[in-house]
């Protein structure tokens, strides 16, 4: 029988760092989990046990891995590196953060205990250089602030070690400030849009704005977000990430579980008897993130997103919360709401051995193929437009989609 927790004996400190390798072993960590997260300071809803480990009921499955490292001193947990390995071109092994995919968990990191932050990392890294069967490290959604950045450029001092220089962004509004001052932050798009539209909207409607209030109430509200979001997907004629079945059962559990009620909040406006717009927020540590929306593309002339999240903004702040994240990505709508910005970078470590160098050979092959396409795809377009005015670059496109990268 394949064990489920193996330790590797204690490394200095009298800390012990073990690995969990399947699904049991993680389930018992439960409390401990949550308990050492909520006095960390990597406290953060993507963090959860509940989230990674729904998320990895989900979709650990196939050739994946289950590769959480823990660290106790004295039998108390101190520090867990949420990490699993999987397949990369069905060969090579690739250790990666739990929750790192479609379903788009931000700030990911290691968990530790606030007074043995600094050593515990390179206890945990010890730990992870011992086993010789990876080629390579990917650490994405990382925070650019966070303390493992330092203590791994540290501990492989002769490892092929890239820092993303083209970190993503992820504004947010800091609620922390008088209102009056979030409120002259707004674009005047936003402003006008709230004062002008909002008006005309109540003129002529009866509206109302309405937040689920317990577990039972948003996964009765859950099919009339799902509705408005692929509505607002269809009108953009784009898929809405919930048609991914995996993406949606991930979804179906976090609804469904208990333990979400004061973690996930459903908020609708209302016209009349019509929900018309609809808003996916994740709150935790006295922080609102925005995760998705929709709306109804018949009353799209009052803009009932903007005016919505407008409103879950507003709400927030006065509930006293410090922060309200709009996550990461730097899509131009979120500039109207706020300047204010952090960032997540990305890690990628490989290994000292012939299967890393040969990936790390893949890979950069790769990367040079995109760009030399996307440079012919760019002349042939404006080649096209000169002689024709349009373009034909929707091969390009699709060979660029089929690599998974976004072009």
């Amino acid at each position: 029988m394949k064990k489920s927790c193996h330790s590797i004996g204690p490394l200095s400190n009298n800390i012990i760092v073990s690995v969990i390798s399947n699904s049991h072993a993680f389930a018992l960590l439960r409390d401990e989990w949550n308990e050492l997260l909520e006095t960390s300071n990597q406290n953060t809803i993507f963090l959860r046990w509940e989230w990674l480990y729904n998320w990895w009921q989900v979709y650990g499955v196939g050739s994946h891995h289950l590769c959480i490292y823990t660290a106790r001193k004295y039998g108390v947990l101190i520090g867990i590196a949420p990490l699993y390995v999987k397949k990369t071109y069905n060969f090579f092994n690739e250790i990666v953060f739990l929750g790192s995919n479609i379903v788009c968990s931000d700030h990911l990191d290691f968990i530790l205990h606030k007074r043995t932050e600094a050593g515990l990392v390179d206890e945990i890294l010890s730990a992870i250089a011992r086993n010789h069967l990876w080629d390579a490290i990917e650490l994405r959604n990382l925070s650019s602030t966070s303390t493992i950045i330092g203590g791994i450029l540290a501990f492989f001092p002769h490892n092929r070690v890239f820092v993303d220089s083209k970190n993503t962004i992820c504004p947010y509004i800091q609620l922390t400030l008088p209102w009056e001052t979030i409120f002259s932050a707004y674009s005047p798009v936003i402003k006008n849009c709230q004062k002008r539209k909002s008006k005309k909207l109540e003129k002529l409607h009866k509206i109302s704005y309405y937040e689920t209030a317990s577990d039972s109430d948003a996964k009765n509200m859950y099919p009339h977000f799902l509705g408005l979001n692929k509505m607002r997907f269809e009108h953009k004629k784009m898929l809405s990430p919930f048609c991914d079945a995996k993406f949606a059962e991930f979804h179906e559990k976090i609804i469904s579980d208990p333990a979400w009620k004061d973690m996930l909040r459903l908020g609708f406006l209302k016209a009349d008897d019509s929900f018309i717009a609809g808003i996916y927020l994740l709150t935790y540590n006295n922080s609102y993130c925005y995760y998705q929306s929709g709306f109804d593309p018949a009353w799209e002339s009052y803009s009932p997103g903007t005016l919505l999240l407008h409103d879950c903004i507003k709400t927030a702040h006065e509930r006293g919360a410090k922060e309200f994240d709009f996550l990461q990505g730097n899509e131009k709508y979120k500039s109207n709401w706020t300047k204010t910005v952090r960032y997540n970078t990305k890690l990628r470590i490989y290994n000292n051995n012939f299967r890393s160098l040969w990936l790390y050979s893949i890979l950069a092959l790769k990367s040079y193929f995109i760009k030399f396409m996307r440079s012919i795809q760019s002349h042939v377009a404006v080649f096209s437009f000169i002689k024709t005015g349009t373009t034909i670059s929707e091969p390009f496109r699709l060979i660029l989609r089929h690599l998974k990268i976004r072009n």
